[in-house]
């Protein structure tokens, strides 16, 4: 059975703060002007964190199909899996992002030549020119 495909827009951060609310006052356990605050400041850090981050990965894919025409969109799924987890080494562990590919590809065996490979070292490229041109200085590039 298939899951419900996620869809982020402009109601996700409210239902978000309303999980956040019902979990944090079951009970009576913290008064409501508190928890409010809480439940704004966490809906605001898991906004603002979460869509810079889905958009990058997100504008780094479309942008690898568009120069990679030849390759079939059915990998893009999986290309973006695997550009969240190189983005995750590069912010965390504190890799570049030719290092964090490298670990990826060496952790799944991707061929020269294979399809998924290709999509994710071009999403590295703009992903990296992204950033130059933003000036970030988050990671190394």
């Amino acid at each position: 059975m298939a899951g419900r495909r996620k869809i982020y827009g402009s109601s996700s951060v409210p239902r978000y703060k309303a999980k956040m609310y019902d979990y944090l006052s079951r009970g009576g356990r913290i008064p409501m002007v508190l928890t409010m605050e809480v439940v704004d400041a966490m809906g605001e850090a898991w906004g603002s964190g979460f869509f810079s981050y889905k958009d990058d990965r997100d504008d780094a894919i479309a942008k690898a199909f568009e120069e990679k025409t030849d390759i079939p969109h059915i990998y893009g799924g999986l290309a973006k899996a695997l550009l969240m987890r190189v983005m995750k080494l590069a912010k965390r562990k504190g890799m570049t992002y030719d290092e964090a590919l490298e670990s990826v590809v060496d952790e799944n065996n991707l061929p020269d030549g294979d399809p998924v490979r290709s999509l994710l070292e071009e999403a590295v490229e703009k992903l990296k020119n992204t950033e130059r041109e933003r000036g970030s200085s988050g990671t190394k590039t």
